[in-house]
């Protein structure tokens, strides 16, 4: 699998990547890096950052670890993630490679992460039952969809529906937090018969990172998860605060 840019108007732009296992990708704040979920030893999950400038790439989370769909924090210095396993617990780990992951709190934030709003606010799950342990919710899409991404300036939600149709919902914040009601943008042609990962947003708003075979169709991460509920959790800073214990994580061995 190769990752690429796309349009409204259908243009393919490969990146240089070699091809690999990927499942889920995200995108940095700064547009140049890009967070892998690679399959690795065993069929495990591994979260991997690649750089665009320079054409590398580094494994991120413990090799002995089920880690998936990677997010991005809005400052860029973490990337969240959940374990992988049935309870899908939410890690983080931090984006320089110069800590160990941990858990968020105790452990009870559970789901698929799929993206966190610009402002750090609100946090975006994809859940197989909807039941979260902690914080409210409001539910988004209809009728299921995955891979909820923000736009930069957070004003719109985009998401993936059946066959890889890109939806996008407006975001209002005054005087409470409201979304629209979803509306279709454009179909992408799909080389496998149900959607499974999500798009990554350009910084300008104005392209779709994806994943493509070598031949330019499209496919897209976890069809596990294709009818799964779309949330946001509120007050995602205030769990954070309350949750994550305070101090620098230890240094990786």
């Amino acid at each position: 699998m190769r990752l690429a840019w796309y349009d409204s108007d259908g243009n393919l732009d490969v990146l240089p990547f070699d091809p690999a296992d990927i499942n889920n990708h995200a995108t940095a704040p700064d547009g140049n890096r890009v967070a892998l979920q690679v399959a690795g030893e065993g069929a495990r999950s591994e979260i991997w950052v690649y750089e665009l400038d320079r054409r590398v790439a580094q494994r991120l989370t413990p090799g002995d670890v089920e880690a998936d769909h990677p997010v991005w924090s809005p400052d860029g210095e973490w990337v969240y993630f959940s374990n992988g396993s049935q309870v899908e617990s939410i890690y983080r780990i931090r984006a320089d490679f110069s800590g160990a992951m941990e858990p968020l709190g105790d452990g009870t934030l559970t789901g698929a992460p799929q993206d966190a709003s610009p402002d750090g606010s609100l946090l975006l799950v994809v859940t197989r039952t909807g039941s979260f342990d902690i914080g409210r919710r409001q539910v988004v899409s209809i009728d299921g969809g995955t891979g909820p991404v923000w736009s930069p300036d957070g004003e719109t939600l985009y998401y993936l529906h059946d066959e890889v149709l890109l939806m996008k919902v407006s975001v209002t914040y005054e005087p409470s937090l409201r979304f629209g009601t979803p509306m279709e943008m454009f179909a992408m042609t799909a080389s496998a018969g149900l959607p499974r990962s999500q798009v990554a947003v350009s910084r300008d708003g104005q392209r779709f990172m994806i994943l493509t075979d070598q031949l330019g169709e499209t496919i897209a991460g976890d069809a596990s998860l294709e009818r799964g509920k779309m949330h946001v959790l509120l007050n995602w800073g205030q769990v954070l605060r309350d949750r994550v214990r305070p101090g620098r994580p230890p240094a990786s061995n």
